[in-house]
């Protein structure tokens, strides 16, 4: 959704029209906001409370009708409305009338809209007109009668009505080219594409996106795993002037080797008149950094008519790591991060978006067929919130619709979490019992981090189904792993098994599980340790050879850091009545 009143105002594109527009906002807006300063009205309470209507507001529904009437009829709930309409020149008029407590919203001809959301003339009351402009486009008009008790005697509610109209005008406007990409993505991709939520750290992706959509300057999109890249790329694209042309996207890049340049040249003549998205550009092999480079250059010196340098495509590079860090260390050219790095934002993680968690765990049970206000619960929202998803959304849809499918018709509560999601789950995994079943068992602390702790687990399954989703040298470290965690191994004997560089292997490690090679190979084998200790009496000394340490004191303590009690405690409280007892080392 659009940037809240914090946010500085889009300029509008220029023209008498638009200069006039923006001159009466600017005294309107002075005005009132003098008036709030007198009336005792803060803007940082206008801010919070506009924060608070678009967030209980906002719902991933079905359509944009449903959603721009769930927005109109809580301003009027906040502003104690009389009247008001939502015009947006695409869609209609939503109109707005007060019958005592009652609200009555419906869509009307553009013929019938001014009749029914003007003013009644006996009431006087003010009405606040608030432009819905989208990057200096004009696309409606939000009006608005906060009551005829509103007027000099109680300047501040005027004030901070007419901030809440601003708010949801610009809300509407974001929320009007959501679903325009949204209907793009479905017709030209085949599938949909829609920035979900109402935080702020969303908004001000939208902003971003229409300041960005106009030019045709490349772009820099930064971001964890899974986090919205893309479809902020197609975004810009769709929503740019050369939405209508094509939109090349070029995955796992880090494939390029000797024929990069010609490859990068056939993927440049493809997406000519339109944009080229790069997913993974900082896994460019240095031959496929040099082609694009060379093709950049090329590309900035072209001559010929502005027609000609226009069809050329523009640029979108997508980034799961620090790319500067990278040319500070020697791995990506400082010079190609010049050429790309004119426009730029970094996506907010999941994990900073709490307020997104409900409407986004709604939005994935929609788009998967299943009843969201049926399926999610309570246990579910306050497992997800809780969480740190360091894989972002594409981590949480499929838990999410894993869960959908594993309880069928039924609502998802914190047994089945804790039996299909176990590491979302805040609590352990599964409750042990001592012997007996007296004593309770230990709070056993989750690993620092818990996507690789469960990419552990799912390796030493050997369930490899999710490997697509990884670098292909990850994928094939990974296996590897699986077959000799237990042997001596370094970076480098792993590096020429996964076929990529060890300083590229180090960086997939980081970027893509979150830790490096040698706190996961720990991980990995604590995570075997557990097992023999539950299934096996093998002595704790056995166990730790057998798993591949060689010292058995720092066997004790990684296991002790990794799991919260020592192996000793562990099995004792996860072995049942009978086992374990005259253990020894």
């Amino acid at each position: 959704m659009a940037a809240n009143s914090a946010a500085p105002e889009i300029p509008a594109a220029p023209g008498a029209a638009d200069a006039s527009v923006a001159l009466l906002r600017s005294v309107h807006g002075r005005r009132l906001d003098m008036a709030a300063r007198s009336s005792g009205v803060t803007l940082s309470s206008v801010n919070e409370a506009a924060e608070e209507l678009l967030l209980a507001a906002y719902r991933p529904l079905p359509t944009l009708a449903r959603l721009l009437e769930r927005l109109l009829r809580s301003l009027a709930e906040a502003t104690g409305a009389l009247e008001g309409s939502l015009s947006l020149r695409a869609h209609g008029t939503l109109a707005l009338r007060r019958s005592g407590r009652d609200l009555h919203l419906r869509w009307v001809d553009a013929s019938d809209a001014p009749r029914l959301a003007s003013p009644a003339p006996a009431a006087k009351a003010p009405t606040i007109t608030e432009p819905i402009v989208y990057g200096g486009a004009d696309l409606g008009e939000l009006r608005l009668s906060p009551g005829a008790d509103v007027g000099r005697a109680d300047v501040g509610r005027e004030a901070r009505a007419a901030s809440l109209c601003r708010a949801v005008s610009r809300a509407s406007a974001s929320l009007v080219k959501r679903h325009e990409v949204e209907r793009w993505a479905e017709e030209r991709l085949g599938q949909p594409a829609m920035l979900i939520g109402a935080s702020a750290a969303v908004r001000a992706v939208d902003t971003f996106i229409e300041r960005a959509a106009a030019s045709r300057l490349p772009v820099l999109i930064q971001g964890e795993l899974g986090t919205e890249k893309e479809i902020v790329a197609a975004s810009l694209h769709s929503l740019g002037p050369d939405g209508g042309g094509p939109f090349v996207v070029v995955h796992d890049p880090g494939q390029l080797q000797d024929d990069a340049l010609a490859r990068l040249s056939r993927w440049f003549e493809q997406a000519r008149g339109g944009t080229l998205l790069i997913d993974g550009v900082d896994e460019l092999p240095p031959p496929a950094q040099s082609g694009l480079l060379a093709l950049l250059r090329a590309g900035q010196s072209l001559g010929g008519s502005a027609g000609e340098r226009r069809a050329l495509p523009r640029i979108i590079s997508a980034s799961t790591g620090d790319l500067h860090r990278l040319v500070r260390e020697g791995q990506f050219s400082k010079p190609l991060l010049m050429m790309l790095d004119f426009l730029s934002i970094s996506l907010p993680p999941l994990r900073v978006r709490r307020e997104d968690i409900e409407t986004l765990v709604a939005w994935v049970l929609h788009r998967y067929g299943h009843p969201w206000d049926l399926k999610s619960t309570e246990e579910l929202i306050g497992a997800c919130q809780a969480y740190a998803w360091p894989e972002n959304l594409a981590e949480l849809e499929r838990a999410v619709v894993r869960l959908a499918v594993m309880t069928g018709a039924e609502p998802i509560r914190r047994a089945d979490i804790l039996e299909h999601t176990p590491w979302i789950a805040s609590a352990p995994a599964h409750a042990v019992r001592g012997h007996g079943g007296q004593r309770a068992a230990p709070r056993l602390q989750p690993p620092p981090d818990e996507a690789a702790c469960r990419w552990a687990r799912m390796v030493l399954a050997k369930d490899f189904s999710q490997l697509s989703m990884l670098h292909d040298g990850l994928g094939r470290a990974l296996v590897y792993l699986g077959e000799h965690y237990a042997e001596p191994i370094s970076l480098a004997q792993l590096a020429r098994h996964a076929r990529v560089s060890a300083s590229h292997l180090s960086y997939l490690f980081k970027s893509s599980l979150g830790v490096s090679f040698k706190p996961f190979l720990g991980w990995l084998r604590v995570e075997r340790a557990k097992q023999l200790l539950e299934s096996s009496r093998q002595r704790i000394t056995d166990v730790a050879i057998a798993v591949g340490f060689a010292d058995l004191s720092y066997f004790e303590k990684l296991f002790r850091r990794l799991v919260g009690v020592s192996p000793r405690v562990y099995r004792r409280h996860t072995v049942p009545s009978g086992r374990g007892d005259g253990e020894v080392r």
